[in-house]
């Protein structure tokens, strides 16, 4: 059920509907592609990190 989980406040992520989940000490950020019934991880990150702003760099390369 990744669908479970809101888009996140942030605009820039929002309109590329970037969720969030956490498993332990870590932040997973993904998207869930409708069209094609998958989850797409763009990045597992330590929570003590500035997890915003790392995804939007790798989304930015």
């Amino acid at each position: 059920m990744p669908s479970r989980f809101q888009i996140v406040d942030n605009p820039d992520l929002a309109e590329l509907g970037i969720r969030y989940t956490f498993y332990k000490n870590y932040t997973i950020s993904y998207s869930v592609i409708e069209i094609d019934a998958r989850v797409e991880v763009y990045r597992v990150l330590y929570s003590g990190s500035d997890v915003e702003s790392r995804v939007l760099g790798t989304l930015k390369e």
